[in-house]
């Protein structure tokens, strides 16, 4: 992946010179001007002292340094401790000034239910006999940069909540009307499965008229795989998006929030999960705005089955 300029490596070393931690900055493709935090481990013997946090405070300053609109991570919500840490990161750790450019403190973005398998384990924090489930990923936002002027065509169903997502992170969109049906004959979508998490990633990199039909086709053979859960992440630069977005709703996917700058522009995410449970009361989420989007995004999974009878 560093070979391939799909991966900057955060690392900290002792007096040694051997890595102790590592945090990763994942593009999702060469020259992208976002990237993803993940991929953070601290080797035990040296936990608690604020490895991971200068990290993160240093990828931060690469990112503004080096003409990254933002970094885009996803937060456990079984506990509170790294969303606190994520709203909290701003200036003063980091060493920015607010220009106006720059945001202080990450800012929630989405929540992507059943994200991480049940096999993770959070000794300290579960409870003793506490059966395991998939938990939820709040989806944070840390703009480094100013990105350029965008236009978007949200899904009209959830136009309004897009709109205080956007002004909860500071960045200003056009809303252009739906556009109708799509302009191309045929969908590009690139479809990848994540083993370890028994979940699949459909990126829609155009939207045509056979939308509907592709998507259904790959639920189909994906749950007969039994695939926990699809992601779908839809380009809203496309003016195909509002129809994709009805085509999946009525495929029983649900949204869950917006990453900025994905596609060199933004997408929407919509998640399906394949008999999967959600248990509301076990998802913590930390901020007001994290509160609001939970409540809004657990209503629509609920009542997706309901919404195309």
């Amino acid at each position: 992946m560093i070979n391939s300029k799909l991966l900057k490596s955060v690392v900290a070393v002792n007096d040694d010179g051997d890595i102790v931690a590592h945090l990763g900055l994942k593009f999702p493709y060469p020259g992208a001007r976002i990237a993803e935090s993940a991929q953070a481990a601290v080797m035990p013997q040296y936990r608690g002292m604020r490895i991971f946090e200068k990290m993160k405070e240093f990828s931060v300053r690469y990112a503004a340094e080096n003409g990254l609109y933002g970094l885009y991570s996803e937060a456990v919500t079984i506990h509170p401790y790294t969303q606190k840490g994520n709203v909290s990161l701003g200036a003063k750790e980091t060493g920015l000034t607010q220009k106006g450019n720059v945001s202080l403190g990450a800012k929630e973005t989405g929540l992507i239910l059943a994200f991480i398998p049940e096999i993770v384990n959070f000794r300290k924090i579960q409870k003793g006999g506490e059966k395991s489930q998939r938990q939820a990923a709040m989806l944070f936002y840390l703009k480094t940069g100013e990105g350029p002027a965008r236009s978007i065509y949200a899904p009209p169903r959830h136009t309004e909540m897009m709109q205080r997502i956007y002004e909860h992170n500071g960045l200003v969109r056009e809303f252009i009307a739906p556009a109708g049906a799509p302009v191309c004959a045929q969908s590009v979508l690139d479809v990848s499965f994540n083993a370890y998490l028994n979940a699949a990633i459909i990126v829609i990199n155009s939207v045509g008229h056979d939308f509907g039909a592709a998507m259904k086709n790959y639920q189909r053979e994906l749950c007969e795989k039994r695939t926990d859960c699809i992601y779908a992440y839809i380009p809203l630069a496309d003016p195909g998006a509002p129809a994709a977005c009805e085509a999946l709703e009525k495929l029983k996917f649900s949204f869950a929030g917006i990453i900025p700058e994905y596609f060199s522009g933004d997408c929407a995410v919509y998640h399906f999960l394949n008999n999967v449970p959600v248990e509301p009361e076990r998802i913590c989420a930390v901020s007001d705005f994290a509160k609001t989007l939970l409540k809004y995004i657990l209503r629509f999974r609920e009542n997706a089955a309901e919404i195309h009878n």
